[in-house]
């Protein structure tokens, strides 16, 4: 009889928000952000952000590395790369200047 392995990864989240350029911090309501795992090509989720500007990823495993993308029509942001063991909920997203 062949044993089973079984990995448990704990489930946290990530939230954060995308700011404007500029002294003033206003996020950005229409923006889309994307988060792949940093193994694979592969865009795990993908999400428009909510009503002021924030977003966030539920389900997600502990112990992973992700890519973070933002794409938004009026700004360009540079992608994160964070790899995560507790929930992050501070993940902020500024245009390149």
């Amino acid at each position: 009889m062949k044993k089973l392995s079984l990995i448990l990864s704990v489930l946290i989240f990530i939230c954060g928000a995308h700011f404007t350029a500029g002294a003033a911090d206003w996020t950005v309501t229409k923006a889309s952000t994307a988060m792949t795992a940093y193994a694979t090509p592969i865009v795990l989720c993908a999400k428009p952000c909510r009503l002021l500007g924030n977003f966030m990823f539920d389900t997600v495993a502990s112990g992973e590395t992700y890519i973070i993308n933002v794409t938004a029509k009026r700004a360009q942001y540079d992608p994160q790369v964070i790899s995560v063991t507790d929930n992050v909920s501070d993940l902020n997203f500024k245009p390149q200047q």
